[in-house]
């Protein structure tokens, strides 16, 4: 390699270094609300069989659909919930019919020979799946994110309560402001609603982002180059045109962070806003409850009493929140998705059950894992570095692991303060070294921990989806521990090829779900064409 200190951007000016990021940030923000704003339902012909071939997971469609905005079950779970709640004031989605539990029993006792006995059953199946009814079941609204109580045959979304609850307190305020509802008028009200959950708060964590950026690296390539790629080249800009769990965890992870994040200690509006971001976030990615426990170790001053306190009190509000909601919804303290492999689960009909309606096993990205044979390691490979990749997809992250260890191990202290009292003229200044040691334990902890949560616990990648969404929160710690690379490589002509080439591939692969985040990524597409038998 041939050296050249060519940094130009860093012979910009400060504030025309920020006029480069803001300008990134509204580009990045006004196409997210132009996708938004278009944004319906696609039907990709490639994801579809014929109605003539066997174990088919859907045949292509024979009349024209319902134009929709929700984009798959994963959101529409979440707003037949909303729906739920503004209508008919339950979190009840649907019911199954008691009635035809009872004729189907009744039934059963009037054969008077064996051979009648699968016919009856079969035909009180059909009747009992057929005879569910709700907002679940009218067209454009099904959902397999769904589960069945077993005591009351009602059926519920799968999704914790404490989000959709918030969202329905704001549509009832769109509803009454413009007189629309979310029956009779869903692509208003859900467009309305998603520039006020993903866009605006899009805009807020690309520009506080910007802000721990420029506090962290004095290098303009540097600082222009993770706003870029913050704005354009991570699987966060896909998501932002659908009702999910992975952008907001991704705006509140930033936005504690840039709260306690500087030179003091944060005082105790700082500190409950944290806790509350931190919370929150937890009702959304539960894994960051590690997140939240990294800020008070590492990051809050443990001499200050009444800070960790309200830190705590604000986190606390909202777990106890989602708590008592999971208890008012279903009756029980745990999630629904808890009961995974249960009878919540495993209901006639259920979309879950490993068998199609041949009684084969089925076989797709959903049962990778359970029917197909995926070994652990394939598992892993594939979810690291293959075709859900978390550094494949994104590369710059590769970048996040070195930079991660250069600053843990230029850091001279890593460790909280001792606890002790403190006076009110005393400080908790930070160095700059110091700082960077403990983004880099916290990303590099973090990321080792989520990993290896979802090695152990899942094993489908997050369904169809455009990549490792269980990992999407990680991102700006991710890329804010690139820095100390980005700098040594910046000083190289063929380090800042590489950079710019690793920022491509993240680019592309935000680009490739254009129509909706619920696709495969573009690495598994690419491998099916080479001839890789995939999870068809």
């Amino acid at each position: 390699m041939v050296k050249n200190d060519s940094d130009g951007l860093s012979l910009l000016p400060v504030q025309a270094q920020k006029a480069v990021c803001w300008l990134f940030i509204l580009v990045a923000g006004t196409m997210a609300a132009g996708r938004l704003a278009s944004v319906t339902q696609l039907y990709d012909p490639t994801l579809f069989r014929t109605a003539e071939e066997r174990n088919s997971k859907r045949a292509w469609i024979t009349k024209k659909p319902t134009p929709v905005v929700t984009l798959s079950s994963n959101d529409r779970s979440r707003w037949l919930t909303v729906r739920a709640l503004l209508e008919n004031g339950t979190f009840v989605i649907g019911q199954r019919n008691k009635d035809a539990f009872v004729a189907s029993a009744c039934a059963l006792v009037g054969i008077n020979q064996p051979f009648g006995i699968p016919v009856v059953l079969e035909a009180g199946k059909l009747a009992r799946i057929k005879g569910d009814k709700g907002l679940l079941f009218e067209e454009g609204w099904n959902s397999i994110d769904r589960v069945l109580k077993p005591d009351t045959l009602e059926f519920y979304s799968s999704k914790p309560p404490l989000f959709p609850t918030m969202l329905a307190g704001w549509t009832w305020v769109v509803q009454k402001i413009t007189g629309w509802t979310l029956k009779d008028q869903p692509a208003a009200i859900i467009r309305i609603s998603l520039v006020a959950i993903n866009i605006v708060p899009f805009c807020l964590y690309l520009g506080l982002f910007a802000s721990l950026v420029f506090r962290l690296t004095e290098s303009g390539w540097v600082r222009i180059l993770l706003v870029a790629a913050a704005a354009f080249g991570t699987l966060v800009t896909p998501f932002l045109i659908t009702l999910n769990n992975h952008t907001p965890a991704v705006f509140l992870v930033t936005f504690a962070l840039w709260a306690v994040l500087g030179n003091h200690s944060p005082n105790i509006p700082a500190a409950c806003f944290a806790g509350a971001c931190c919370g929150l976030a937890f009702t959304m990615e539960l894994p960051s409850l590690a997140f939240l426990v990294t800020l008070l170790v590492l990051w809050l001053d443990w001499r200050q009493f009444k800070t960790l306190l309200i830190f705590l009190i604000s986190a606390l509000s909202f777990m106890v929140a989602l708590v008592v909601l999971n208890w008012i919804s279903i009756g029980s303290f745990l999630p629904a998705y808890s009961e995974f492999g249960g009878p919540w689960y495993d209901y006639e009909g259920s979309p879950w059950n490993p068998y199609n309606a041949f009684g084969d096993l089925k076989r797709n990205i959903d049962f990778a894992g359970r029917n197909m044979g995926e070994t652990r390691f394939e598992y892993a490979l594939h979810l690291l570095v293959g075709h859900h990749g978390l550094f494949s997809l994104t590369p710059l992250f590769l970048l996040s692991l070195f930079g991660g260890i250069q600053w843990m191990v230029k850091a001279k202290r890593i460790g909280p303060i001792p606890f002790r009292s403190v006076t009110p003229r005393e400080s908790f200044a930070l160095s700059n070294e110091t700082i960077q040691g403990r983004l880099a334990l916290s990303t590099l902890g973090l990321t080792a921990i989520v990993v290896s949560f979802y090695l152990y616990k899942s094993d489908n990648y997050g369904g169809m989806s455009c990549g490792p969404r269980w990992l999407i929160w990680l991102t700006p710690l991710l890329l804010l521990c690139a820095i100390p690379t980005l700098e040594r490589l910046k000083n190289w002509r063929k380090g800042r090829g590489l950079v710019y080439f690793f920022l491509a591939v993240g680019v592309f692969s935000a680009s490739w779900p254009a129509w909706s985040p619920w696709k495969l990524p573009w690495i598994y597409d690419l491998l099916v064409w080479w001839g890789w038998s995939g999870y068809a």
